[in-house]
């Protein structure tokens, strides 16, 4: 298991970042970020260029490219750019400026996960 990396709220970070555990921003990053776990974009953070992990979770401000296998916009979170990925969440009062790709399977998916397709009932809120 590896620690995560993370870039503290008043730190500015530009460049390519490589992780092996958890990336986590609660300052500003410009450039690219490849993780082998979840880039988490905190409430004030603030990301900039492309983005490949098998899980991005955005709470702050994100823009660019985004490529990872579940992506998901938290309340008050904003995703301003493109989306290639399997899996799609988008809570209310989130923002999304951009197109949305789906692609099949990149990493393994956990049991308890299921792809969402146009026509499926079993995921629809009343």
């Amino acid at each position: 298991m590896f620690h995560p990396t993370i870039i503290a709220s008043g730190i500015s970070f530009k460049g390519t970042m490589t992780c092996q555990g958890d990336c986590i921003i609660y300052g500003h990053v410009e450039g690219d970020i490849f993780s082998e776990e979840t880039v988490l974009i905190e409430e004030n953070g603030f990301f900039k260029g492309h983005i490949h992990a098998p899980s991005i979770v955005v709470k702050g401000v994100c823009e660019g490219e985004i490529y990872g296998d579940i992506v998901k916009i938290l309340p008050h979170g904003h995703i301003k750019g493109n989306i290639e990925s399997t899996m799609f969440m988008m809570y209310p009062k989130a923002l999304f400026e951009g197109i949305k790709r789906t692609v099949e399977k990149k990493c393994n998916d956990t049991p308890h996960q299921k792809r969402v397709t146009e026509f499926d009932t079993e995921n629809i809120l009343l």
